[in-house]
């Protein structure tokens, strides 16, 4: 289902990792902005600084009831259908936030929704990980996905003074809009798939040599092993008659 399948041939890891960094990066970039522009969206909206608070409660609270339900969706529609749902509906939330974002109380519903698509992301991501990544390679490649978080840190601080200080907070949720649907566009039209381990064609497995009893028989022979679930003391009998 979705766009999960193989491509035929393993993508660069770098090519890889990059369709989960953007993805996880753009997804964090919600709460992140409110955070970095509260002095001018407070100075907007006019809402206490508790709600500050609350404002990134509810982003983290829709992300952790929402994200065991989504995951089981990133892996029956597949990672990478799931991954550009998560970041076109990123972008989306974050079109509304600098539209729609007029009052405290729909600011507080957007937010809530976009830790719902984060969690869509989060284990979307894992899952394009775990299958285009070596597996001698995904401690480094989870690492790159982990600073994916504090990099949608980085680009909510400068967007204070790059954009938020100069044409307005609106435009910092329309350039990390932008940003979404790039990373979005940036995934691959298929999974990649990790190349299997090479396995020499010659190998062949070397046959298991058959145990000897520690028991010589009266004929000073080695008796053979006894069958499983037979008692030594009744076989041993039975080796004697034979003899």
């Amino acid at each position: 289902m979705g766009e999960d399948r193989p491509v035929g041939s393993s993508e660069p890891v770098g090519k890889a990792l990059r369709g989960a960094l953007l993805p996880v990066a753009a997804g964090v970039l919600p709460t992140f902005l409110v955070g970095a522009l509260a002095v001018q969206i407070r100075g907007d909206l006019d809402f206490a600084e508790s709600g500050l608070g609350l404002l990134s409660a509810v982003f983290f609270l829709g992300a952790a009831v929402s994200s065991v339900g989504l995951g089981r969706v990133s892996e029956r529609v597949g990672a990478v259908l799931a991954l550009r749902v998560g970041a076109f509906g990123t972008a989306a939330i974050l079109l509304a936030v600098a539209v729609l974002g007029r009052s405290y109380v729909v600011l507080l519903g957007l937010l809530t929704v976009a830790g719902v698509a984060n969690a869509l992301i989060q284990p979307a991501a894992n899952l394009y990980l775990a299958r285009a990544i070596p597996a001698s390679r995904l401690g480094f490649a989870f690492g790159v996905k982990q600073s994916a978080i504090p990099a949608g840190i980085l680009l909510g601080g400068l967007a204070v003074p790059a954009i938020g200080l100069t044409v307005g907070w609106r435009w910092a949720f329309v350039a990390a809009a932008v940003f979404a649907v790039a990373a979005a566009l940036a995934l691959p039209a298929a999974q990649p798939l990790a190349a299997p381990l090479a396995v020499p064609t010659h190998w062949r497995p070397r046959p298991t040599p058959r145990a000897r009893s520690p028991w010589p028989s009266p004929s000073g022979a080695p008796s053979p092993q006894p069958r499983p679930g037979c008692s030594v003391p009744s076989w041993s009998a039975r080796a004697s008659r034979r003899d």
